[in-house]
């Protein structure tokens, strides 16, 4: 199987070379080459070395092989913007944090994309990912440059290339999603920190005629139930539903189908039955809308409100024997049908 490209070209530098661990131990400087895939050349026979090091001999480039060179081509591919997800955040705002969590990494993140970016490229952050001393890979690299390609100059391409995003990347997510002109920076970085599917982005996108706004959106909250069911945002935006209520709707139990069954019943708009839903998803109990529907609810005049958990919590110490197969929701509907715990409790004991 061929081997895979890691530098465009082969690049040769100088090392120190001991043969013991002591500070201050005599040190021999020699040429070392890293080839484009991912070999190193040494003028050591390695295997023989390998061999000595099992008996307890030390030789400072088994390290450098082993742990240094490829902690060096992961630099390299992080310089070239090869590295497709180098930073994430939950929202655009921030915090913004490297992809992966070393030791050198702040607590809180950073406030700039750019910044941690530049973070997680770093010799101090990849030596810390490899386990080695920051010094050493800067050592390395000290001397190798490594200049953006010719589309980095513009905007978006400039600050999306600093935020560790190659052009490239950039083409295929507007190819894809058929943008006639560059989208906002906060949209690819949506896209860098949720790694949505792009053909979704885009069929979401264009099903829903979203506009800038909500195209920002989608990027930045792609999510386990878009994975499961790809077409289902697209129709829950056409539903008119706030958005902030659609991810935690798509996460519950309930689906677009439920809220128009529920909006038609008690005579209500949508976003009306969408908010009143989303108020049993945040009271934890989520019985299903023939419930809410259905006769139990029938002496209200009003839709039925998620009783909260305090009065759920006194419903189960009424009784003395609560049965297993009693859930929190029956709890709740038997709240809504009879009105308070003491009724409630009576009723569920017969």
């Amino acid at each position: 199987m061929a081997r895979r490209t890691l530098l465009p070209q082969a690049v040769t530098l100088t090392v120190s070379c001991r043969t013991s661990r002591e500070l201050g131990a005599p040190a021999r400087r020699h040429p070392v080459t890293l080839n484009p895939d991912g070999t190193v050349e040494t003028p050591h026979d390695l295997d023989q070395e390998r061999i000595l090091a099992a008996l307890g001999g030390y030789l400072s480039c088994l390290e450098l092989v082993d742990t240094v060179a490829p902690a060096f081509f992961d630099w390299y591919r992080a310089q070239v913007r090869e590295v497709p997800r180098p930073i994430r955040a939950k929202q655009p705002a921030g915090p913004w944090r490297a992809a992966k969590r070393a030791a050198c990494c702040p607590a809180r993140g950073f406030d700039e994309p750019q910044e941690a970016a530049e973070h997680a490229r770093s010799p101090r952050h990849i030596a810390s990912l490899a386990g080695i001393p920051a010094r050493v890979l800067g050592q390395l690299v000290q001397d190798v440059t490594v200049p953006p390609p010719a589309e980095a100059g513009d905007q978006p391409w400039a600050t999306l290339w600093e935020c560790g995003m190659h052009p490239d990347r950039v083409e295929l997510v507007d190819q894809t999603i058929g943008a006639l002109s560059p989208m906002p920076v906060s949209f690819y970085l949506g896209v860098m920190s949720t790694n949505p599917r792009l053909t979704w982005l885009a069929d979401t996108i264009w099903n829903a005629d979203a506009d800038m706004d909500t195209a920002i959106w989608l990027a930045w909250t792609y999510c386990a139930a878009d994975r499961k069911a790809p077409a289902a945002r697209t129709g829950w935006l056409a539903t008119g539903v706030l958005r902030r209520l659609i991810l935690p709707l798509m996460a519950s139990v309930y689906t677009v189908a439920d809220v128009e069954a529920f909006a038609n019943h008690w005579n209500m708009s949508l976003s009306g039955a969408a908010v009143e839903l989303h108020t049993w998803v945040e009271a934890g109990v989520c019985p299903p809308v023939s419930e809410l529907t259905g006769p139990r609810t029938s002496h209200l005049g009003f839709p039925p409100r998620a009783p909260g958990f305090v009065a759920r919590y006194r419903l189960r110490n009424e009784l003395r024997q609560t049965p297993a197969s009693l859930t929190d929701a029956d709890l709740a509907m038997a709240l809504v049908e009879h009105g308070d715990v003491l009724r409630a409790a009576r009723a569920l004991a017969r």
